[in-house]
């Protein structure tokens, strides 16, 4: 072995060897590829966290929905019992009477 060529990596035969700049060409293709793959890896994060959001979302609506429906009930059934004791008071007042 030459030892001028000692850390030159040899390449398969029939291929020439490759230059600074194939080799500078392939690591920047590398590091895209893995900037690349982070990229798309958050995104399906932030797919998976709206689509989470939009769930609670829903809960939210479905628990304000009920919220205001027992409003609602214990508003009228406050207006009927209401109702019931003047209805009773005018019956007690009509006795009196």
């Amino acid at each position: 072995m030459n030892p001028a060529n000692a850390n030159t990596p040899t390449p398969p035969t029939g291929e020439a060897p490759r230059t600074i700049t194939q080799r500078l060409l392939a690591i920047a293709g590398s590091i895209v590829t893995i900037i690349g793959s982070v990229a798309l890896l958050l995104v399906a994060v932030s797919i998976a966290m709206g689509v989470a959001a939009l769930a609670f979302g829903f809960l939210a609506a479905l628990l304000g929905l009920s919220a205001y429906a027992g409003l609602l009930a214990g508003a009228i059934a406050g207006g009927l019992a209401c109702a019931e004791l003047l209805r009773q008071a005018a019956q007690q007042n009509k006795k009196e009477s």
